[in-house]
C-alpha cells in the first residue's frame, strides 16, 4: 500500500513539473525552429523558419533623411521621436508588423510581445526562445525586447 502511495505521488508530482514546463513555453512563445539570414545578397533559411521569407531587401540598410522637405519626399514624418527636443525624420518601415525571429530581417527591428512579468523579470533566467514583429518605424524608442536568432537575451530601453 506504501508503494502505491509512494508510486502515485511520483506521478502526480512528475504531471505537477511537467505542467509547469508546459505553462513556461507557452508563456515564452511559439518554439523557434529557424530565422532567415542574408547571405551575400540573398535571404537563406538558416533551420525552418516557418514562415515566408522577409519582404526587406536582402542588405539592405535605412537611409534617414536630416532634413524636412528630404523626409517628405521619402514618406518620412518629420517630428520629436523620443525623449529628444528635436524634430527627427521618423520613417515607417514597410515591412511593420511582419512575422519575424532576427532583427536582420525587419527594416526597423525585429520586437517581442512579452508579457509585464517576462519584460521585469530578467534576472538569472534564461533567453526567451519566440519570434517578434516587425517594429512599426525604422528607428525605434521605448523599452523593448529585441529577438536575435530567434532569442530574447535582454531587454531595454531606448530614448
Amino acid at each position: 500500500m506504501r508503494n502505491r502511495r509512494l508510486a502515485l505521488g511520483a506521478i502526480l508530482a512528475a504531471a505537477f513539473a511537467g505542467g509547469l514546463a508546459a505553462l513556461d513555453s507557452a508563456t515564452a512563445g511559439e518554439r523557434v525552429t529557424g530565422y532567415w539570414m542574408c547571405k551575400a545578397g540573398a535571404w537563406i533559411m538558416n533551420g525552418d523558419p516557418g514562415y515566408p521569407m522577409p519582404t526587406k531587401p536582402c542588405g539592405w540598410k535605412a537611409e534617414i533623411p536630416k532634413d524636412e522637405p528630404t523626409c517628405a519626399l521619402k514618406g518620412g514624418e518629420w517630428r520629436r521621436f523620443g525623449l529628444s527636443p528635436r524634430p527627427i525624420c521618423v520613417m515607417p518601415a514597410r515591412d511593420a508588423g511582419n512575422v519575424c525571429a532576427d532583427n536582420g530581417e525587419c527594416e526597423g527591428l525585429c520586437l517581442a510581445d512579452l508579457g509585464r512579468d517576462e519584460f521585469f523579470n530578467e534576472g538569472n533566467r534564461p533567453p526567451i526562445e519566440t519570434r517578434g514583429r516587425c517594429s512599426k518605424t525604422v528607428q525605434v524608442v521605448g523599452c523593448i525586447a529585441p529577438v536575435e536568432k530567434g532569442l530574447v537575451k535582454h531587454r531595454l530601453c531606448i530614448d
